[in-house]
């Protein structure tokens, strides 16, 4: 199974497959949109096809840094974080639910640091992510 359900490399996904597949969903997307460009913009959004296996990713960054990677998925989408290890263990101890601090732990650290994948299926899981982006880039 692939990172994302769009994982048709001749086939670039819309706004409409988005809606479609993230359902009810498409709110918390657009509510990361907005938080992410409010904070961080101007903002470039870009689909990526990196491999068959991740399947076709949104890119979010602005001049200074790649911010955020999404991977839709049925009626969610997987936000990946990349971070040094420094801010990884600075999130460990940070009042999130211990799923969140075990994927932290668990994700392999390299030379360049660490790169967090979560779940975002409901507002707590969006919330966690702007928390881990703010103190990314404190």
């Amino acid at each position: 199974m692939t990172t994302s359900i769009f994982d048709n490399k001749e086939v670039v996904p819309d706004q409409d497959d988005l809606k479609e597949v993230l359902n009810e969903n498409i709110d918390i997307w657009e509510e990361l949109m907005d938080y992410l460009e409010e904070n961080y913009g101007p903002l470039n959004g870009e689909w990526k096809f990196y491999s068959k296996n991740a399947g076709w990713t949104y890119r979010i960054s602005n001049e200074k840094r790649n911010l955020i990677f999404l991977s839709p998925n049925d009626k969610y989408f997987l936000g990946t974080v990349n971070m040094s290890v420094k801010v990884s263990e600075i999130l460990l101890d940070m009042d999130f639910p211990e799923k969140i601090k075990t994927t932290i732990k668990e994700t392999k650290a390299y030379r360049e640091g660490k790169s967090v994948i979560i779940d975002i299926k409901n507002k707590d899981d969006l919330e966690i992510i702007k928390t881990m982006l703010d103190i990314r880039d404190s």
